[in-house]
């Protein structure tokens, strides 16, 4: 594959879309250890890695995504929130949290897009393929899925319609208040944060040969 593909990168220009597909690809050669028998040429990596990062940047951060941080910030333990931050493998993690006890930790703010359907609790093929990537690399990934946030939510009137607009927009009108998690205490938001870090854990687990 990695021939054909230099060949075709030789002959035709690939579009955004494909490229990033390479930058993946190249992802889950390094992740099997076959970097040096299916090398891709220099120049078609850095055009596809150039391809992800561009398209990473386009993506805005949710209401949700930015309200979860500054409730995160309030946690104990918590050292530092940062959003948006770009990590080695090209990808985009929503919060970067680092923890006195758990070290740094990818915090992804998933909303119900990210999930296969009206209900459903397993990520999309796109979702999936994100955290074995970022997790082959070292980083301890954790989700906070919609419906465990929507448990904190003080304002029982406030429902899921109001975390998919969120989610789904940069200033959605309908979106959560300032005080959305006003009634959830920083040990409610610490308690949660402690066992996404366990479901983590047991991930890596089953996925240790």
């Amino acid at each position: 594959l990695s021939e054909r593909l230099a060949e075709v990168h030789g002959s035709t220009a690939l579009n955004v879309g494909q490229l990033c597909q390479v930058h993946q690809y190249q992802l889950w050669l390094e992740e099997r250890g076959d970097v040096a028998e299916e090398a891709l040429p220099e120049a078609l990596r850095e055009q596809a890695r150039d391809s992800f990062l561009g398209m990473a940047q386009l993506a805005p951060s949710s209401r949700m995504q930015r309200l979860v941080a500054r409730e995160l910030r309030a946690v104990g333990g918590v050292r530092s929130v940062e959003e948006e931050v770009v990590v080695a493998q090209g990808y985009t993690v929503d919060l970067l949290v680092q923890h006195a006890d758990f070290g740094p930790l990818a915090v992804e703010v998933d909303g119900p897009h990210h999930f296969l359907s009206e209900g459903s609790r397993r990520p999309t093929g796109a979702t999936q393929l994100k955290r074995r990537q970022l997790r082959s690399s070292g980083l301890r990934l954790v989700s906070l899925p919609y419906w465990e946030l929507n448990e904190l939510q003080a304002q029982p009137r406030r429902g899921r319609d109001d975390l998919r607009a969120c989610s789904a927009s940069t200033s959605s009108p309908c979106g959560p208040s300032p005080g959305h998690w006003h009634g959830a205490t920083s040990g409610q938001w610490s308690r949660l944060l402690e066992r996404a870090v366990r479901d983590d854990q047991r991930v890596e687990s089953a996925d240790d040969p």
